[in-house]
């Protein structure tokens, strides 16, 4: 999949955002198959008014028509596609275009006796958003009974600020895919970027398909109601009797366990993690920084497939620098081997910086501009420059300067100088030292 045009309005301005995914051959080998997008600038610059309306496009696009906010459209190629697809929003409808062929969606909302169109699923990418929403601006989750398509996925990180992982949603895929043979290339990247090695025992829980097959078979068994879990002490014992999943809370992995996930008949909810100094962790257990990057990584790779659209805002959140200078890699390793977009938003220097200029969009008072200038691994000051536009310096950096043009005495200036350290301010104050000095 590759997203090559999004156009909406946005305060009665029209913003048209043109997409060049391809990230060069400098990195073939490390993102595989993905294109690339990213949006930088500074708070308030419009990055996630920009993808939370192209996000709301293509979840309503077969009805609520009324829940997407602008007149908008956005392009995209998918591989089972041999041209473009459009889909536009205009006036409470919305049409798709294709194989020079256009197609008028209903706004099926105002008819409940609509059917589903599943003709559409195979026109429309497989979105993924892992966000963070403090405003409403995404659209919420599909229930599993909605009567529209759910090819949409919502992972609001927002839900692990207090809580355990399992408030983001059901990450047993991820985990399945992640622990199975053909993912090597995410295990190693997770061990030498991050310093974790996946280990070989997982956690397990039945889902109710399996849990009816074990009641079916033990009349006796006493389930309280169709949709609880609460079970007495004494009956989780005898439920263990006919579950050897429940034998004990973690077992090792092996292909009759993966595909007892993959059935549907248990889920996978946390996987053994050892660090490089042999001291063992789960995603329960793992720091704040790295559960939420681990988080983020299953929640996508539970859903991501060939002509998959990937939102991912603002990856950085509590990660280090280095940390944030590896993404790149980790993402490749994760997502690399599928043909998806990866939409990623960042204001954070070590991530603008991995990511090659023909692939950056900078955002400046909701109007996106392309970069031209070579920032691909450039020095995080240059990239500040011209993706802040000449106003890199902090306000403290400002200040400094200032107070050191009111020391008056030349040495008393050179020693403030030497506290400094390399970098633009200490460029800036030794040429004001120097300017001093001559005149």
């Amino acid at each position: 999949m590759r997203l090559l045009r999004f156009a909406y309005e946005h305060l009665g301005q029209s913003v048209v955002v043109e997409c060049n995914p391809e990230p060069g051959p400098l990195l073939d080998g490390v993102v595989g198959n993905l294109g690339l997008t990213l949006l930088v600038g500074p708070n308030g610059s419009g990055k996630s008014t920009l993808v939370s309306n192209l996000v709301r496009l293509l979840h309503h696009v077969d009805r609520k028509h009324e829940r997407i906010p602008s007149t908008s459209s956005v392009e995209y190629h998918l591989s089972k596609s041999d041209t473009a697809i459009t889909v536009s929003h205009r006036a409470g409808e919305v049409s798709l275009a294709f194989d020079g062929h256009a197609r008028t969606v209903r706004d099926s909302s105002r008819s409940r006796a609509e059917p589903r169109d599943d003709t559409l699923i195979d026109l429309l990418p497989n979105t993924i958003c892992s966000v963070f929403s403090t405003r409403g601006e995404y659209p919420a989750q599909k229930a599993g009974n909605a009567r529209g398509l759910r090819h949409t996925s919502l992972y609001d990180i927002a839900a692990l600020y207090g809580r355990h992982h399992y408030n983001i949603g059901s990450l047993s895929a991820g985990l399945s895919r992640l622990v199975s043979p053909g993912f090597e290339a995410a295990r190693r990247a997770l061990a030498t970027l991050a310093g974790l090695h996946v280990g070989t025992d997982v956690k397990v829980f039945p889902t109710q398909r399996l849990t009816r097959q074990a009641l079916a078979s033990v009349p006796e068994f006493l389930w309280r109601s169709e949709q609880t879990w609460d079970f007495e002490q004494a009956e989780w014992s005898r439920l263990r009797q006919h579950l050897p999943w429940l034998a004990t809370d973690w077992i090792p992995v092996d292909p009759e366990v993966l595909q007892a996930e993959a059935d549907g008949l248990v889920y996978i909810n946390d996987v053994v993690l050892t660090s490089a100094n042999s001291r063992r962790f789960s995603l329960m257990t793992l720091s704040a920084g790295q559960k939420m990057l681990l988080v983020r990584l299953l929640s996508i790779l539970s859903k991501v497939s060939d002509d998959s659209l990937v939102i991912l805002e603002e990856p950085e959140l509590h990660l280090d620098p280095l940390w944030c200078g590896s993404l790149l890699e980790l993402l490749g390793a994760f997502f690399g081997r599928f043909r998806a977009h990866l939409v990623v938003t960042t204001q954070n220097l070590s991530v603008m910086r991995c990511f090659p200029a023909q692939t950056v969009i900078a955002m400046n008072d909701g109007r996106p501009s392309p970069l031209h200038q070579r920032t691909f691994l450039a020095s995080e000051a240059v990239v500040a420059d011209l993706v802040y536009r000449g106003q890199a310096l902090s306000t403290l950096d400002e200040l400094v300067l200032a107070r050191l043009a009111g020391l008056g005495d030349l040495s008393n200036r050179e020693s403030a100088v030497a506290l400094l350290g390399e970098g633009p301010v200490r460029f800036l104050a030794r040429r004001a030292v120097a300017d001093s000095g001559r005149s």
